[in-house]
C-alpha cells in the first residue's frame, strides 16, 4: 500500500500552478482580465478634468465685437472651437453627429446692440445627453461671456460703477440664453 503524499502548502501551490499553465482559460481569467481592467481604468481616469469640449460658432454679425467674443471662447480652456458654421442647421448637425457638444449663436446686429446698450443675447445650445460635458461647456461659456462682458463694458458706465462702489460681478449689458437639445433620435420634436 502506497502512502498518500504529505499535504503541504508548497505541494498544493505546485499542483495549482501546473493546472493553471495547462488551462488557457484560467490563465486568461486570472492574468488577462485584471490587466485589461487596469489599462482601461488608467486610460479613463488619466485626465481628471474634462477640457477642450467641441463648440460650433454661428456668427451672423461678423463684426469686431463678435470676433472678440469668439476669441474669448477660443481662449477658454474648457472649450475648443471645432467649426464656424454659417447657419444654425449646420451647427445642429455638428451637435447631433458628435463633432461638437454645444453651439454658440451670435445674432445679427450684435455689435450695434452692444454699443447702444440694448443688451444683445448670445444663445448657447447644449447636448444634454452627456450631462457632465454639457454642464462644463455651459460653465465655460458663462465664464467666457463674463470675461468678454467685462472688457466690452462701455468705459464711462464701468467707471461710474467702480466709483460708486456698486460694480456688479457680471456686467449686465450682455446676456446668454441657454437652450438644451434632446436626443438625436427625436429630430421632429427639436425643430
Amino acid at each position: 500500500m502506497r502512502l498518500a503524499s504529505k499535504p503541504g502548502f508548497l505541494m498544493v501551490a505546485r499542483r495549482e500552478c501546473q493546472w493553471l499553465f495547462h488551462d488557457r482559460v484560467a490563465l486568461l481569467l486570472i492574468f488577462g482580465v485584471p490587466l485589461f481592467a487596469f489599462v482601461v481604468l488608467t486610460t479613463v481616469f488619466s485626465r481628471p478634468v474634462i477640457r477642450e469640449l467641441g463648440v460650433t460658432v454661428v456668427d451672423e454679425d461678423r463684426s469686431d465685437a463678435s470676433h472678440a467674443l469668439v476669441e474669448y471662447v477660443a481662449a477658454s480652456p474648457s472649450l475648443q472651437i471645432v467649426d464656424r458654421s454659417g447657419t444654425l442647421s449646420t451647427a445642429v448637425r455638428d451637435i447631433r453627429s458628435g463633432k461638437a457638444i454645444s453651439a454658440i449663436y451670435i445674432p445679427p446686429d450684435f455689435e450695434r446692440d452692444l454699443k447702444a446698450d440694448r443688451r444683445p443675447q448670445v444663445v448657447g445650445f447644449y447636448n444634454q445627453q452627456f450631462l457632465t460635458a454639457a454642464g462644463i461647456a455651459s460653465s465655460g461659456l458663462s465664464d467666457t461671456l463674463s470675461a468678454a462682458a467685462a472688457v466690452a463694458a462701455p468705459g464711462s458706465q464701468r467707471r461710474r460703477q467702480l466709483q460708486s462702489g456698486r460694480c456688479p460681478a457680471r456686467p449686465s449689458h450682455l446676456s446668454i440664453r441657454k437652450k438644451t437639445m434632446r436626443s438625436s433620435c427625436c429630430a421632429r420634436c427639436c425643430r
